[in-house]
Order: structure tokens, then sequence, then C-alpha cells
């Protein structure tokens, strides 16, 4: 082969939209850049605000609007009718998200073309509203189809590889592959002065990451503690009215979008990190939190589990999926007063380079072989 191994990166989000299939695919793109690559992000913009064409960290990317303007499905037909022409001028095509239909179109694509396909899926088994599991149900069809056509499918926990196996076969070629932390950008960014006890979560603002349920705890705690949300998505309007309900308004901050450095200000600045998500296939928040310094309280779901024992030492505070608001008060209350450690004290926390390094060796190897094991990529021979 020729010149720099081309790789198509197929993604429903990238940057500057914030959320963590966004952050993980950019980490990705840009360290495959420095690596050698020349790498192509093939992604949407719901918003037709974006440019339709950039280039940033040495990446090409290329956005397409979405059907109607959708940020919840990503379906774009004008993004798969260009796969489908273009599949072939890449080497191999590494698709994420299972929960859009971006990533069966590169499927079809990389079929028709001959061309290695990767998925990391992101998997959180069915959808998180009863018109999402519908369709869900139907979509499987397709969706099996995918992870099979896969030449490896890229987990970001056991938690999810355990998932994804028992949905779609234990015979599904494997591997994880955990994403990293900033940690140095973390230890070095300053906290906001005078913000008090401050209460932090947030991300993708959907129903299922039960962000009111935080608001509806602020109720139970003392005066003193704040809440910051930050991040948007569709459950916003929902989580303003229980602020309003709850005549929280002085005492909770909707931030909306933030920076990527106010982000890891927060972190720094935060007493008490909080995730009560239904479901999740890794969690980078709660691992970025604790590496700043935050104490944590998330659900108590397997990938968060998996976490707390990865920070195992460390009190990281699981709490039931429907504990109800004092409960979640209490855990709140009593990880604030907890000795945590500083920022940068944790150990062997996973870093993006070693993403990096473990997902490029893939790639090398499916246009080498064609073919994965766990043990290989796990050993990285």
């Amino acid at each position: 082969m020729s010149g720099p191994i081309r790789i198509a990166l197929v993604t429903p989000g990238y940057p500057p939209r914030l959320g963590g299939v966004e952050r993980h695919v950019e980490m990705l793109a840009t360290g495959a850049a420095r690596a050698g690559f020349d790498v192509e992000v093939l992604t949407t913009d719901p918003t037709g605000r974006l440019p339709a064409v950039d280039r940033g960290g040495g990446v090409m990317v290329r956005r397409f609007s979405t059907l109607r303007g959708s940020d919840v499905f990503y379906l774009s037909p004008r993004l798969g009718w260009w796969l489908i022409r273009h599949a072939r001028e890449f080497d191999l095509i590494h698709a994420h998200s299972y929960h859009a239909p971006l990533a069966l179109f590169a499927a079809i694509a990389a079929k028709i073309h001959g061309v290695p396909f990767i998925v990391t899926p992101h998997y959180h088994g069915t959808g998180h509203t009863q018109a999402r599991r519908l369709i869900h149900s139907v979509y499987r069809v397709f969706g099996a189809w995918m992870v099979r056509r896969a030449a490896l499918v890229i987990c970001n926990s056991e938690a999810e590889c355990n998932l994804v196996r028992s949905d779609f076969g234990a015979r599904r070629p494997t591997a994880v592959i955990l994403p990293g932390v900033d940690l140095q950008d973390l230890v070095d960014a300053l906290p906001f002065e005078d913000a008090g006890k401050v209460v932090l979560t947030g991300g993708r603002l959907e129903a299922y990451k039960q962000v009111d349920r935080v608001v509806q705890a602020m109720t139970h705690l003392p005066v003193e503690y704040r809440l910051v949300i930050f991040g948007e998505g569709p459950a916003r309007p929902s989580i303003e009215a229980v602020v309003q309900e709850h005549g929280l308004v002085e005492r909770v901050a909707i931030l909306g979008r933030v920076s990527g450095a106010d982000l890891a200000r927060w972190f720094r600045t935060a007493t008490v990190f909080v995730s009560l998500s239904r479901k999740e296939a890794f969690g980078l928040t709660v691992l970025e939190a604790a590496a700043a310094g935050s104490a944590v309280v998330c659900s108590d779901i397997p990938a968060y589990r998996e976490m707390a024992e990865r920070l195992a030492g460390y009190p990281v505070a699981l709490v039931p999926l429907d504990a109800r608001a004092p409960d979640i008060a209490a855990a709140i209350d009593s990880a604030a007063t907890s000795q945590w450690p500083s920022a940068g004290d944790l150990p062997a926390l996973p870093t993006w380079d070693a993403m990096v390094d473990q997902i490029t060796a893939a790639y090398r190897r499916a246009l080498r072989t064609g073919s994965h094991t766990d043990a290989a990529l796990r050993s990285g021979t």
C-alpha cells in the first residue's frame, strides 16, 4: 500500500458539538492524523450552521444535513449517498454509534466496495423512550447485520462488550479499548473562584440521563449547595420546568454548551459530580471528574460499577437507579465530606494516546489480515 492509510470515521456528531461520542471521535481522528494516517470525518450538522467542509487538527471534516434537522436519529440520506459513491476511496471505514443509522450506511457502503469495516457501537442495548424502543426493535435486524459485517467491534468498557456479546453473539470479534482522560489539562485547569459547594452534572441532556432527579435532590440539600448543569439536548425544557417548579432558580445554573477548557474548570471546581444516567457504554465524565479531584455520585449501572472498580480505594458512591430524591441528596452530602485525592493523584488512568495506539494497531491488523482476536488485541501482538 503506497502513501498514507486513508481512514473514514463515520459519526453522528463531531466538535464543536459536545458529547461523549464527539469527544471520542475527535481524539481518535486527531491522534490518528498525528500518527500519519489520512483521516476524514463524515458527520452530520442538524443545525445547518456549521461549515460543510473544513479542516482542523490535520483532519478533513465533511458535514451533512439530517432529515428535518433531527439530532435524535441523525438520519442523513445525503451522507449515506456520499458514502455509497466514495467508499472505495478509503482503505478502511470505522463507524461510531450503533444507535444512529449512519453506521449501517457505512457498513453497506463498505460491503459494496469491499472495504474493511470496523464499528465502535457505544451500545446501550435499546432506545431510551417507548417510541425509540419500538424503532430499535425493528432496526435490530439491520443493526445485527451491521455488527456481524464488522471485522472488529471495539467496545469502550467490559460492560458494553458483555452487552454486545449477549445481544449479537459471543463469537463476535470484539476488543475493549478504553477512552482516555486529559489528565494534565484537568490538573492545570483553574477552579472558578468563590463558587461555594458546587454539585456538577450534565452532558447530552436526554431524559435517560435523569438530570431532573438531581434538580429534585437539591430541595433536600442545605442552601449552600449550588447545582451547575452543562450541556444541551431535548430534555432541557423539562429540566428548566423542574427548576421553576421547585423554586430553585437562584441555586441552579444551566450553562448550555461549554468549551472543553471551561468544562475542565468546572470539574476542578465541583465539590461533587453526579451522573444518574440509566444507560452508558462508558463512564468518561465520571473518570474525568474523579481525576479532577471531585467526589462522585453515580447510578448503579454496569458501566459505572466498572469505573468504580477502576477507581478502587476511592469513594465512588453508587445509588440505585430509582433512588428517592432524599436518598440522592444524602449521597451527595456524604460524598461532599469524604476524603478525596487531589487532582491528578488517581493511579493508572487510561489515556487518549493509548486509545489511539491500540485502535490504529487494529486498523493495520485489519488491513494486513482482515481478522482479529481479543487475545491478540489486548496483548498488542
